[in-house]
């Protein structure tokens, strides 16, 4: 499993099921008891489930767990660390959203149990739920992989992009166009065109790049995207966040 992709010690853009496992990845070496010599750290899969285990009962509840209402993290300053590099939620809430999102993506709640001596959380993977999670983990990549495996920018917002890099795009706008409360159609999809050019930009961005509403904006990039000259960054969820367009390349 590739749980996300890092960009300057940041992470990127990821689904609901990578965020579950990467929080169930973090929190089994957070919650560890290191002193333990019976028990290892352990990730097993099979065909019907994949099973993080960690040597050290929990120090709360599991229903405390599961609300996110109390913790008590075995190892506070790697749990730190792992925070301050953007790497897991603040104490408390991994659970919680461990099993919030699994259970709302693949309505499959996962099992968490403990004993005297470890802790296991266990993601069941029935043939619809994996084959789902395999088309979420796919489309979470989408925004930077075509099929000739090469990398397109993805703008998600203007912090994304240097002064000079801003400055070349809203140079490509005309200031009437820009100005003007009624936009021609043919003008419209001239700059969008121009504009996702070999990279993914969101809606949000076209929209402030061209003084144009989102929804508005929304109506163009919906017969764009039908008529095959826009691709989606995330074609398998159409209604993603962050979906971003990018000219299809012939």
């Amino acid at each position: 499993y590739k749980i996300q992709a890092l960009h300057n010690s940041k992470r990127t853009e990821e689904n609901q099921i990578t965020e579950s496992l990467r929080e169930a990845f973090i929190n089994m070496l957070t919650h560890s008891d290191y002193f333990n010599n019976s028990v290892s750290l352990l990730i097993e899969k099979n065909n019907k489930e994949l099973k993080f285990q960690n040597p050290g009962i929990m120090l709360v509840s599991i229903q405390d767990a599961q609300n996110g209402k109390r913790s008590n993290c075995r190892n506070a300053i790697l749990h730190n660390m792992f925070r301050r590099i953007g790497l897991c939620e603040r104490e408390g809430k991994g659970i919680e959203a461990i099993f919030n999102n699994w259970k709302e993506k693949l309505l499959i709640e996962p099992n968490l149990a403990t004993d005297y001596e470890k802790t296991e959380l266990i993601f069941t993977l029935q043939a619809n739920a994996q084959a789902n999670a395999q088309a979420n983990a796919q489309a979470s990549l989408s925004a930077t992989i075509n099929l000739d495996s090469k990398e397109y920018r993805f703008i998600n917002e203007f912090s994304d992009l240097t002064n000079e890099e801003l400055n070349l795009l809203l140079q490509q706008v005309p200031s009437d166009f820009f100005n003007a409360k009624k936009k021609q159609a043919k003008s419209v999809e001239r700059l969008v065109h121009s504009l996702c050019i070999e990279q993914f930009m969101t809606k949000q961005v076209l929209a402030q790049l061209l003084g144009m509403s989102i929804s508005s904006l929304g109506r163009y990039l919906k017969i764009y995207v039908e008529n095959g000259s826009l691709i989606l960054a995330y074609p398998d969820q159409p209604t993603h966040r962050n979906q971003a367009y990018m000219v299809k390349m012939l």
